[in-house]
């Protein structure tokens, strides 16, 4: 749900269904394709097949889309993909203050750590390991919620890059580090800008929307009439 044309490489969009999909839609098309009832390991079968032959008709959007997924998973920018984090963010500041300092500020400190301590063992394991969460989960789509499990051991390495940072401004580092560290951060603060999710952080509309599901689910018709009503009205592109 990644891959496919319609993709936007951050959100889980199923083809030709959008981001409003459930598994007895997926799987009731999954069998009418094959014109048989199918269990679970055979409708995964079904859009693994899928997804090769994609790969293979179109190596070239492949790479392309891969090689976008694989920058925007460094973005500045917290990849919603059910909620949205920013709207929710508005309603508890401390949380919404965290998202706009917690990644951009770990990720150049961090990279600033590796480059300038990577002959330790320690960084290099943490760093073994970040790099194989990486690469497990561009195949697919990038979104804060599997990000996030590499926060602590971000946090763990920021703060050696900002004590090696301390140490090439107090002139505590030896030249090679110095430049590492440097050099490190820079690539770090680079990433966090080289892909353009797209992501316009003060929209309202779609968090006004999942408040109104919510009130929805909860029996409180009103209450949802009123969100969806506010959400049509944030979205410019409603008609």
């Amino acid at each position: 749900i990644g891959n496919h044309a319609e993709s936007d490489g951050m959100t889980a969009r199923f083809p030709g269904l959008g981001p409003g999909w459930g598994w007895d839609l997926v799987s009731s098309n999954a069998e009418h394709a094959a014109g048989q009832s199918l269990n679970a390991s055979q409708i995964d079968r079904y859009y693994w097949h899928k997804s090769i032959n994609l790969i293979k008709s179109d190596p070239v959007h492949t790479m392309k889309h891969t090689w976008r997924k694989a920058l925007l998973f460094w973005n500045r920018i917290e990849i919603s993909n059910n909620r949205d984090l920013y709207y929710h963010g508005r309603a508890f500041p401390l949380i919404g203050w965290l998202m706009w300092i917690g990644f951009p500020l770990f990720l150049p400190l961090s990279i600033a750590a590796i480059a300038s301590g990577i002959s330790n063992n320690k960084i290099q394991l943490l760093t073994f390991f970040i790099f194989v969460q990486y690469l497990t989960i561009i195949p697919f789509f990038v979104s804060a919620r599997f990000r996030h499990p590499l926060t602590p051991l971000l946090i763990i390495l920021a703060i050696g890059g900002a004590k090696a940072l301390i140490d090439i401004i107090f002139k505590k580092s030896d030249q090679v580090k110095a430049y590492a560290g440097t050099i490190g951060f820079v690539i770090g603060i680079f990433l966090l800008f080289a892909a353009d999710s797209g992501i316009d952080t003060n929209r309202n509309d779609y968090g006004l929307f999942t408040d109104g599901k919510l009130y929805e689910r909860l029996g409180k018709i009103e209450t949802a009439r009123d969100f969806y009503h506010r959400s049509l009205k944030e979205n410019t592109k409603a008609s």
